[in-house]
Formats: structure tokens, sequence, C-alpha cells
């Protein structure tokens, strides 16, 4: 598959995080490391993996004025960037309040996280008409992510399921990078925009697929912001010019079991 558009989601209040008293600025997307804000990270690696169709999504004017002032600091190039100020109403609503904008496939990503170039390239070559994709991490008891199976070919099996699934490890969490298509996007007013919902829906019809991430998740919670952010600071510290091109030696490639 050619590299789709991404949608890539930098609002949001980050409420649990400032509960905790975690300095989040205009919204996680723009908290810095390795000099630079998370989203720059997150669109240099889309970038690699050969995306170069953006939408960018943030529920206030200042999450569309510090993305453009990313861009225009950035050394890469996107053939086309829509910036939308969007309702507000929820990250997983979001494809079906932008559908208009969107194309038939769609990397959607969170501008806070940043997922090796390889792990985009694996999640494409998983997608095929009829399934959707997500990003697989280890779960976290503090987090109560959406948990499934994941066997050898990145098929998802219910995590409480029957025991000829027990060989194929512990659960892991589903989260963003997800790669979607119309048709969920037509399906979430049907689940009620609820992510698990639709999740049970793909997996009980055996169309979900997950490709395994060998990066952090991206972070709701101060635990997990500790773990990425000290993660990224020696991943992207190990680049002095902040501009090195993505590689095994900059980040460790993501799993593609």
């Amino acid at each position: 598959m050619i590299a789709p558009q991404a949608l890539v989601a930098i609002g949001g209040r980050a409420t649990r995080l400032r509960a905790e008293d975690v300095r989040v600025g205009a919204s996680k997307s723009f908290m810095v490391s390795g000099r630079r804000p998370l989203l720059y990270w997150c669109l240099k690696s889309l970038h690699a993996a050969g995306v170069r169709r953006l939408v960018l999504a943030g529920n206030e004017p200042v999450h569309l004025s510090k993305a453009e002032a990313v861009l225009r600091c950035a050394h890469f190039e996107f053939d086309s960037v829509v910036y939308v100020q969007d309702a507000g109403l929820g990250l997983h609503g979001l494809p079906a309040q932008l559908t208009g904008l969107l194309e038939d496939n769609v990397l959607f990503e969170a501008g806070h996280g940043i997922s090796h170039p390889r792990h985009y390239l694996a999640m494409l070559a998983r997608k095929n008409p009829d399934n959707v994709v997500f990003s697989a991490f280890p779960t976290n008891p503090a987090n109560p992510r959406y948990r499934v199976l994941v066997d050898g070919e990145g098929r998802g099996h219910p995590a409480l399921g029957p025991s000829k699934w027990s060989g194929l490890g512990p659960p892991l969490a589903l989260a963003q990078p997800m790669l979607i298509d119309r048709r969920y996007v037509e399906l979430l007013a049907a689940f009620d925009y609820t992510v698990d919902r639709i999740a049970d829906h793909y997996l009980a019809t055996g169309r979900l697929a997950a490709v395994r991430s060998g990066l952090p998740v991206e972070f709701d919670l101060s635990g997990e912001y500790r773990v990425a952010m000290g993660w990224y600071r020696l991943s992207l510290a190990a680049d002095p010019a902040a501009e090195r091109p993505w590689s095994a030696a900059a980040l460790a490639p993501a799993g593609t079991g």
C-alpha cells in the first residue's frame, strides 16, 4: 500500500496529566524533547515513512498556530497540510467529525506519540480492505487500555479467549497510531464513538490486526509520561543536530511480530 494520508490529533486537555501536576503547556503535542516539540518528531517519522498529506486537528487556535510554527522550522515538507479546529468532543470521534477531509485509508496518530517509520510501514503491510490495524504495547495496570492477544501473523484475539490462544504470550494494550479506513469511520456512530466498542466489533469478526511497537506508548498518566520522556531524552539526544535522518542508531526499530 502507498503511504496514506495522516490525521494527527494535536489538541486535548491532558486532564489526567495536569491533575498529577505535570506541566503540559498548550497540549501534549508541544511538550519538548531533544530540543523539539514532540509533534516535530512525530511528523518527521511520518514523513520518513512516506506520508506526504496531513490533516492536523486541534481544539484551540493555539494548537494550530503552534503546529504551523513546527512545520515552518522543519527540514522536511509535506505536499498537503490542512489545519482544522475541531469541536473538542473527544479523540476517537475525530475521524467522523472530519470525514469530508479524509481519504480512504488514514494513519490516525496522536501528535505527542513517536513511532519509528518502520512501525508505520509494518502497519501498511498488515492492512487489507476489511481490517483495521492498531499499535500494540505492553499493558499498564494503571491505565487499562483495550487488551488483545496477538498471533504471529498480527491477528488480534480476545485477551480472555479460549485456551487455544494461551500460547500467544501476555495480552497487549491497543493504542495509537491506528490505520483506519472509510468503513471504520462510518461505523463510529453506531458504536457511540467508543474505541472499545468498535474494537470489540472488529475483534469478533476476525478483522482486528495489530503491530507490536518497540517504543513507549503515547502517554496519558504521569508514570507513562516519565517512561516516554526518559526514553526520548536518551534516544533523541543521540542526534546532536536534532536533524539526523531516522535510523536504527537513532531509534530502535519497532517489532513487527
